[in-house]
């Protein structure tokens, strides 16, 4: 009786945790709130995730999608984009990951300012 009991309180927290566990896409941290993409340049992205979970992004209305490989890395590459204000990329995969604020150019030139260093 007490084995039974023992197996079926293993069994009830395995269940418990295996509906917890939810996978997390990640990206890498030098991507964030407020950044400035380089305009007429191809774009690149990426992080970690779930090995082969499909990971989609769509900045700008295009959308581009790859999955993780074996070592649960992600990238990913947008075209060239021109000058343009701001944008709210998303990060798709068993969740979401939405940046704010994100423009397309460089600080100079969006801010209308030389750039100093």
């Amino acid at each position: 009786m007490k084995k039974v009991n023992a197996i079926l309180l293993l069994v009830s927290v395995l269940i418990l945790f295996g509906h917890s566990v939810q996978a997390n896409v990640e990206v890498a941290s030098l991507f964030a709130d407020h950044m400035v993409l380089h305009a007429d340049k191809e774009i690149t992205g990426w992080g970690k995730s779930d090995m082969m979970e499909l990971v989609t992004t769509e900045l700008n209305h295009m959308k581009v999608s790859t999955r993780a490989v074996m070592d649960e890395k992600w990238s990913l590459r947008f075209p060239a984009m021109k000058y343009g204000g701001s944008c709210e990329p998303n990060i798709f995969a068993d969740d979401t990951v939405t940046f704010k604020n994100i423009l397309i150019g460089e600080n100079g030139r969006l801010s209308g300012r030389k750039r100093s260093f």
